[in-house]
């Protein structure tokens, strides 16, 4: 495939070839944990199949897919997630019209990306109370292959295109990838230095997707960071 077809960001001097590429990803979502159906609070269990039914037509996800289909159907237009926080839906490399599947190619990197703006969001809330802030996630592991996949980590003249604040240029890429093909992208961590992390395009270049374990993010009153502490099984 030809990378000059859509129209390249003007940012990416020179040619750049994509190939076939398979690499171990590691993600980290929000959860609950121990687990919460989210309906135990508002009804009786005999009533949670006309609850289920009711977020199943209004949701936008098709839940007769596997569950990594769902980033990709969140970050659609036609969503209810994307109509009611589209701000959740973008990141880095999508501009909220499209689903990217975030991960890194160590356990480290998905963490200190994550605990980053999971910092951001919840630093706001800390003038409203004197207690800690904390939040349930779960480590998953993947294999990510694509016959079009896309390595720029070692050029270094793009890292700052690929690390900064403003996500313009990384928006503008991620746009050109996914309407080129491209199953998953390998670029530089902008929160950990010499991580890697690996935005995924395309469900089908998800293979093998596991659970590992779960996580809590937590923000002690009057620290500067978050920590993030392996939960018990």
């Amino acid at each position: 495939m030809s990378a000059g077809k859509p129209t390249k960001p003007t940012f990416l001097n020179g040619e750049f070839s994509f190939a076939a590429d398979t690499v171990t990803a590691f993600r980290n979502i929000y959860t609950c944990f121990p687990t919460q159906n989210l309906y135990d609070d508002l009804v009786g269990l005999e009533d949670f199949a006309v609850l289920q039914q009711a977020e199943a037509l209004t949701s936008g996800v098709d839940h007769s897919l596997p569950h990594k289909n769902r980033v990709f159907q969140y970050g659609a237009p036609t969503s209810l997630e994307s109509m009611l926080d589209p701000l959740h839906c973008g990141g880095r490399f999508s501009d909220h019209t499209f689903g990217v599947w975030y991960g890194a190619t160590d356990e480290p990197t998905s963490i200190e990306e994550t605990l980053y703006h999971w910092m951001k969001r919840v630093t706001p809330d800390r003038a409203n109370t004197p207690d800690p802030i904390s939040t349930d996630r779960k480590m998953f592991k993947a294999q990510l292959e694509s016959q079009e996949a896309l390595d720029l980590c070692s050029i270094a003249p793009l890292n700052s295109w690929l690390t900064e604040d403003d996500y313009a240029c990384c928006r503008e890429l991620g746009r050109w990838l996914l309407n080129a093909g491209v199953g998953f992208l390998l670029a530089p961590s902008a929160r950990k230095k010499g991580g890697v992390c690996v935005p995924t395009f395309v469900a089908t270049a998800i293979r093998n997707e596991q659970p590992l374990y779960f996580l809590r993010y937590w923000l002690s009153p009057g620290a500067d960071k978050a920590i993030a502490l392996r939960s018990a099984e």
